[in-house]
């Protein structure tokens, strides 16, 4: 599943997520406050996996992408965002944990330390990279190929630099060409987290037509 765009740039973070997913797949619920671990979490909820794919709460931003690799584990990947968040489960401790779940590319974000990492488990290792860039952007290849993916990077850093704000990359990820619509996959929603002092998340429910804002402490 997903497109996921980050601009880090000056403590201000905004990170929005595509959520891609099969068509017979169920439609997620609109984000709301949890409490998960005696912690307080916002995000979106995947009412098939019991997890979801973006979030935050305790300090972090978490995201997650489908990746190839393995796909043995019936356990869904949301549940790791959300053991994340809440810190049930450590992020020294993924590379230990990791064979719990199938493939993922993960985007990790720490408020409190500002530490910004991408990791990737591919079902045999997993690869952990900083995220140093001001603006990003990442792809499930179990959507869009390797050829789809570098032809769209391109098209998105030639487009847009780290002078860009919330708004424009809102609608970005709205644009036409970038929701997919037929096929064995479509795009069901997307929300953005946007982070400075406090933080705001923005989810649009492509499927019902709704728009859904709230604000929260981080």
């Amino acid at each position: 599943m997903c497109k996921v765009t980050c601009l880090i740039k000056n403590n201000n973070i905004v990170l929005t997520s595509s959520r891609d997913i099969s068509i017979n797949r169920k439609h997620s619920l609109p984000p709301k406050r949890f409490k998960y671990n005696n912690k307080k979490l916002i995000m979106p909820y995947d009412p098939q996996g019991s997890g979801t794919w973006i979030g935050a709460g305790n300090h972090k931003i978490i995201c997650l992408l489908n990746q190839t690799g393995k796909e043995d584990v019936s356990t869904s990947r949301g549940q790791l965002v959300v053991k994340l968040m809440s810190g049930e489960m450590i992020i020294d401790n993924l590379e230990k944990e990791v064979n719990m779940f199938n493939s993922f590319r993960l985007i990790y974000l720490d408020i409190k330390s500002k530490k910004y990492y991408n990791y990737i488990w591919n079902g045999a290792d997993l690869v952990i990279n900083e995220i140093s860039n001001h603006l990003n952007i990442w792809f499930s290849n179990t959507i869009y190929n390797e050829m789809e993916i570098d032809k769209q990077t391109k098209i998105f850093l030639n487009q847009y630099n780290s002078k860009v704000n919330k708004d424009k990359l809102l609608k970005f990820h709205t644009k036409k060409n970038n929701i997919l619509t037929s096929g064995s996959f479509i795009t069901t929603s997307i929300t953005q987290i946007y982070y400075h002092v406090n933080a705001n998340i923005k989810y649009n429910d492509l499927i019902n037509n709704k728009q859904y804002q709230l604000k929260f402490l981080l």
